[in-house]
């Protein structure tokens, strides 16, 4: 049963989100430690728990809680491969000339 006000924050990537049960978040560059078993709805286990707070109780880590761990699922990615864009520019008349003026 999901109670409102009960939501875990986690590390991961050097940031710290906030995360609630049945929510969905985008987490940039996710690298697992193993790479050839990441796919479209895989399973993930989550170690950095920074806070678990439940209804009103807080349980603080330093750094992180031990024993807690968090389990998630990779639904689909949303970035591909990187794609390099290059404008060729002209050598030529590569300089701008500027004038100044003086008003007397």
């Amino acid at each position: 049963m999901f109670v409102i006000g009960t939501y875990v924050i986690i590390e991961m990537r050097g940031e710290q989100l906030r995360v609630e049960l049945g929510r969905f978040y985008d987490v940039h560059r996710f690298t697992p430690s193993k790479p050839n078993l990441l796919g479209p709805n895989a399973k993930v286990l989550i170690y950095r728990m920074l806070m678990i707070r439940h209804e009103s109780m807080i349980n603080i880590g330093h750094p992180w809680l031990r024993g807690a761990i968090g389990k998630g699922r990779i639904l689909h990615f949303r970035l591909g491969d990187k794609t390099i864009i290059y404008k060729m520019r002209p050598k030529k008349n590569v300089f701008l000339f500027c004038f100044s003026f003086k008003l007397f």
